[in-house]
């Protein structure tokens, strides 16, 4: 090979060279582009744990308190009827299991009012779904009264209407079925659950009725 050859053959493989030098600088430098600063990605994701915190303590903050209204007997020398009573307590989502366990225990003390129910039941069990509340109570309901004398039709039907007045109080519900110990129908300690309380008897459903309610004398 000539010198001329000889000159070009190095030209040639230097240029090859300092392009391949090129080529890694550049790739080096996305790479370096690229990559998080360290510890970035976990700065990234406890921003994002303590938002999710906060938000949560947001969420579970303290609500207000809850006003229900719960309808108990008067009882005059010539008439039974219901009245409702307002009664206010500690914020709870079971709005309507905390209203029935309000009903239970009777009347505010000093009010007057009756209570219709032995202060022994227990809520059981309550859901509502299309507009239907199933309300599932102890036997006490049925073996208590019976032990303290039992009721008169007109009582009866007054501690039905007490406890679909009550809870149709909220918008989503429209009608109420009561079960006893889980059943509409059988025995609980001999006595029969659809006769109730023996005169008017245990309903499919118990929708509001607020004829019988008049205001407090």
């Amino acid at each position: 090979m000539d010198r001329d050859g000889l000159l070009r053959d190095r030209l040639l493989r230097c240029c090859v060279a300092a392009l391949a030098l090129a080529l890694l600088a550049s790739a080096a430098l996305l790479a370096g582009c690229g990559k998080a600063t360290p510890g970035a990605e976990e700065r990234q994701d406890g921003q994002a744990k303590e938002g999710e915190e906060k938000e949560g303590e947001e969420q579970g903050g303290e609500e207000g308190p809850v006003t229900l209204t719960l309808y108990f007997m008067e009882v005059t020398a010539s008439d039974f009827y219901l009245v409702p009573e307002k009664r206010t307590i500690p914020y709870t989502q079971a709005v309507a299991r905390a209203a029935m366990e309000e009903l239970f225990k009777g009347p505010a003390e000093g009010s007057g009012l009756k209570a219709i129910f032995p202060n022994t039941v227990r809520v059981l069990d309550i859901s509502i779904e299309n507009g239907v509340c199933t309300l599932n109570v102890s036997k006490e309901i049925i073996t208590e009264k019976v032990q303290q004398g039992g009721a008169g039709a007109m009582v009866e039907g007054l501690a039905l209407d007490s406890i679909a007045n009550t809870l149709t109080e909220f918008p989503t519900i429209q009608k109420v079925k009561l079960l006893v110990e889980g059943q509409q129908s059988g025995m609980v300690d001999g006595l029969f659950i659809e006769d109730f309380w023996g005169h008017v008897g245990l309903p499919e459903y118990l929708e509001r009725d607020m004829s019988s309610v008049k205001s407090h004398t």
